[in-house]
C-alpha cells in the first residue's frame, strides 16, 4: 500500500488482537498456505472499500495456490504471533485489478509484526512494519503505527539506513541512520535500493533497475526478521533492510487491495535454515503488456478460437547473456507486399495458439526468411490457423534473427528451436498436449531450421539453465515444407554437414515434406532425400509441377498451395 490518509472504515473482523502478542519462533518449516480452510486466520475488511467481504471471494487456496484476488479492501492474517524466522514467498500478478486500482500499480503487501487491534491504523490496518508488494516499489518498507482506544500512537518503529531522495527517504548501506516514523508521525517509507526516480503509479510500471521480474512471472520475495533485524530479499538480491525493530515479533499478514496476486508458496523457515538459491525461472506466460511490437502484431492476426498465449523463451529480460547482439530493436519492414517480415529479435517469443476442439496434438511452427527475417504470417499465422482446423495446437516461434556476426547462420536459432521443444514437452499438461505428440513443420530456412531440430536434437546448443531443459529436445513428427540450405551449395549435390549424421531409421520420426519442382532449392531436397533412402529411412514427398517458392499455402503459389491436402491426410494418418 503506498502509505496515504485513508478513511475510517466499518469493518469484519472475525477475531480480536492482543497488544503484545505471545510469539513463537518457527522450529521447523511452517506451511501457511497448508490448510485451504483459513481457520488460523483472522479476516479484516472494509465494508465501503471492498466489492466484497465474502471470505471465499477475497481469498481462495486451490491446490496450494494462495489466489488473493483483489476484491477486498484490507487484510488477513495469521491468529498466531510469530518471531525469528525466514520468510519465503513465491508470487506473481494476475490480469485483474479493480476500483481505484483498475489502472495503477498492483499493489499486494506482506503485513509484518502486526499487533494492537485491527483496524488501529486508519480504521483499516493493523499497526506493522510493512513488506511492500507494489508494482516498480517492490521491496519498500512501510512503519504503521496504528492508535489505541486512548487516541495514542502504538509504538511500531523501525531504524534504517537512508539517503534522502527527492521522492522520499531510500535505504543505503552505510548512509545515515534514521528511526521510522519521526516523533509524532504515524507513518512512513523506506524506498527500496534502486527505485526509478521516475515511478508512477501505473499498471505494469517497470523501473530501469526493477529486480521484480514482469507480471505473470513468478518471483521469490524473502523476509529475514532476526531479533530486531528485518531484510527483505527480492530474487535473491537484497532491496531493504531496518534493525531494532519494535516491536520484534507478531501477526503475519496479507493485504488486499484491488489487485490480483496469486502465491504458491508463503513459507516460515527457522532462522539459518533456509538455503535454497533462486534460479533463474522463465515467466511462466508474457502478459500483454510486455508484448514488444512484433508479438502484439503478430497477435492481432489471430481471427477465431480460444485466446492465445505468449511464451518467453529465455528467463531473465528474454535474452541470452551470450547472444553477440543482445539489444536489438525488433522492426517489421514493410514492401507493400502483403507479408509480414520480423527482423532484429534478441528476445524470442513462441505464441501458442490452441484449437477450438484439440486432439492432443502440437505443431511448432518455424517461418522462413533466410536466418535474417521472419515471414511470420504467410508461414506463420496462417498456417497456425490451418492446424488448428485439424485439431492441433500451433505454436509459432520468433526465433532470433538476423544471422549474427561471427556465427554459423544457425547457431542462435538452434538454440531456441531446441528451447521451444523442450519448454512444450515439460508443460505438455499445462496445455493439454501429449509429450509423444509434439512436431515441427518449417518453410524455407525454417524447413532447414527443422531438420537441425532432428539432427541435433542431443547435440546441447545450450547449457541446461531449468528444469525445462531436462525434457527432450526430439521432434516427434517433421514437416520441412520447400526446405533450402540441405546441400553445401545451392548448386551442389553434397549433403549441408550439419546433416551428414542421419539417426537410425528406428529413431528417425515420421517425416512429410513438399516442393514446387521450379524451385531452386528443389534440387537440394531430393538430394537430402536420397542421403535418407541409402539408410533405410521412410518419408512421404510431393512435387508439384509449378508454384516456386516461399508462398505458404497462398494460391499465388498454385498448384503447390494444395500441398495441405495430402498433409491432412499424412496427420491424420499419424
Amino acid at each position: 500500500m503506498p502509505v496515504r490518509p485513508l478513511l475510517v472504515t466499518l469493518t469484519l473482523s472475525l477475531a480480536p488482537a492482543t497488544l503484545l502478542p505471545a510469539a513463537t519462533a518457527p522450529t521447523g518449516k511452517i506451511d501457511l498456505l497448508a490448510d485451504p480452510s483459513f481457520k488460523d486466520w483472522v479476516f479484516h475488511l472494509s465494508e465501503k472499500n471492498s466489492l466484497t467481504t465474502r471470505r471465499d471471494e477475497v481469498a481462495v487456496i486451490k491446490n496450494g495456490v494462495l489466489q488473493v484476488t483483489g476484491k477486498g479492501f484490507g487484510y488477513f492474517r495469521t491468529r498466531e504471533a510469530y518471531r525469528d524466522y525466514h520468510l519465503v514467498m513465491e508470487y506473481r500478478w494476475g490480469e485483474k485489478t479493480w476500483s481505484k486500482r483498475l489502472e495503477r500499480a498492483r499493489d499486494c503487501g506482506l503485513l509484518l509484526h502486526s499487533h494492537g487491534p485491527d483496524g488501529a491504523f486508519s480504521g483499516t490496518w493493523q499497526s506493522c512494519i510493512q513488506a511492500q508488494m507494489l508494482e516498480g516499489s517492490m521491496g519498500d518498507i512501510n512503519v504503521l503505527q496504528g492508535k489505541d482506544g486512548e487516541g495514542n500512537l502504538i509504538t511500531t518503529r523501525l531504524t534504517c539506513e537512508v539517503e534522502k531522495t527527492p521522492g522520499g527517504y531510500r535505504w543505503k548501506k552505510g548512509g545515515q541512520p534514521l528511526t521510522f516514523p519521526p516523533a509524532g508521525k504515524s507513518a512512513a517509507s523506506i524506498r527500496w535500493k534502486d527505485r526509478d526516480p521516475g515511478w508512477k503509479d501505473e499498471k505494469g510500471f517497470r523501473g530501469a533497475r526493477d529486480v521484480e521480474k514482469p507480471a505473470g512471472a513468478w518471483n521469490r520475495m524473502e523476509v529475514i526478521c532476526e531479533g530486531g533485524s528485518y531484510r527483505i530479499l527480492l530474487n535473491g538480491t537484497v532491496v531493504n533492510e531496518g534493525s531494532n525493530a519494535q516491536p520484534a515479533s507478531g501477526f503475519i499478514g496479507v493485504q488486499n487491495e484491488w489487485a490480483e496476486c496469486f502465491m504458491r508458496r508463503l513459507e516460515l523457515w527457522p532462522i539459518g535454515t533456509f538455503k535454497e538459491k533462486v534460479s533463474q525461472q522463465t515467466p511462466s506466460v508474457l502478459p500483454p503488456a510486455q508484448w514488444s511490437p512484433a508479438d502484439k502484431r503478430l497477435a492481432s492476426l489471430r481471427k477465431t478460437g480460444h485466446a492465445l498465449t505468449v511464451l518467453p523463451i529465455w528467463p531473465g529480460d528474454g535474452s541470452r547473456p551470450d547472444d553477440p547482439t543482445p539489444a536489438l530493436s525488433e522492426s517489421m519492414p514493410e514492401r507493400g507486399d502483403n507479408v509480414l517480415r520480423i527482423t532484429d529479435v534478441s528476445k524470442p517469443t513462441l505464441h501458442l495458439w490452441p484449437a477450438a476442439e484439440p486432439n492432443g496434438r502440437c505443431v511448432i511452427i518455424l517461418p522462413g526468411g533466410g536466418y535474417n527475417i521472419l515471414a511470420a504470417q504467410h508461414e506463420g499465422s496462417e498456417i497456425a490457423e490451418w492446424l488448428n482446423g485439424q485439431g492441433i495446437t500451433a505454436a509459432i516461434l520468433k526465433y532470433r534473427v538476423p544471422r549474427r556476426e561471427g556465427l554459423q547462420k544457425h547457431t542462435v536459432a538452434i538454440q531456441d528451436a531446441q528451447r521451444a521443444v523442450r519448454m512444450i514437452r515439460s508443460r505438455a499438461d499445462e496445455f493439454g498436449i501429449r509429450r509423444d505428440q509434439i512436431g515441427v513443420l518449417g518453410f524455407s530456412a525454417g524447413g532447414h531450421l527443422t531438420m537441425l531440430t532432428l539432427h541435433h536434437a542431443d547435440t546441447k546448443a545450450y547449457e541446461p539453465i531449468d528444469r525445462h531443459d531436462q525434457a527432450s529436445a526430439r521432434p516427434d513428427f517433421l514437416l520441412p515444407i520447400y526446405p533450402a540450405y540441405l546441400t553445401e551449395t545451392r548448386e551442389s549435390t553434397a549433403i549441408d554437414p550439419l546433416l551428414r549424421r542421419v539417426p537410425p531409421a528406428t529413431r528417425f520420426p515420421p517425416l512429410f515434406t513438399t516442393v514446387a519442382a521450379d524451385d531452386p532449392f528443389a534440387p537440394g531436397l531430393l538430394c537430402y532425400l536420397l542421403s535418407l533412402q541409402e539408410k533405410e529411412v521412410r518419408y512421404e514427398v510431393h512435387i508439384f509441377p509449378g508454384g516456386g517458392h516461399g508462398k505458404g499455402l497462398r494460391p499465388t503459389g498454385y498448384p503447390f498451395s494444395e500441398w495441405t491436402k495430402p498433409c491432412e491426410r499424412w496427420l491424420k494418418d499419424l
